[in-house]
């Protein structure tokens, strides 16, 4: 394991992704890295997963089937508002300006997709 790889040992990320490769590829991506990571494919899944686990980061799509990223962020928000500083946001759609001015004012991290994969590794 490389020096670098080693330092993240022990953080946990949530990867919320209901796109099963984008999902797998990232879960490797950060597991290459050292990273625990737990991957969700809904953000009610999200949801009961940070109800019973603690994690250091969280990557969420924001269009999802059912509950989207914004409803997610808007739970993390309200049950656990320390992981927003520690929330990344990645999204292949462009957003509403209502949306957008949300994002903004919560200074979330937002990668549009497709990204570069050292911006999702820089964006944590």
């Amino acid at each position: 394991m490389s020096e670098a790889s080693m330092k993240n040992t022990g953080k946990k990320v949530l990867i919320v992704e209901d796109e099963e490769v984008q999902l797998d590829l990232m879960k490797a991506l950060f597991e290459g890295r050292g990273y625990e990571v737990a991957g969700v494919p809904s953000g009610e899944e999200a949801v009961s997963y940070l109800e019973q686990n603690r994690v250091d980061h969280v990557i969420t799509d924001i269009r999802m089937p059912g509950m989207g990223g914004m409803a997610l962020i808007e739970w993390v928000k309200a049950n656990r508002r320390s992981l927003l500083s520690r929330l990344v946001v990645t999204t292949g759609d462009t957003f509403s300006p209502s949306v957008m001015e949300f994002l903004k004012a919560e200074s979330l991290k937002v990668l549009a997709k497709p990204y570069d994969v050292m911006e999702l590794l820089a964006a944590l």
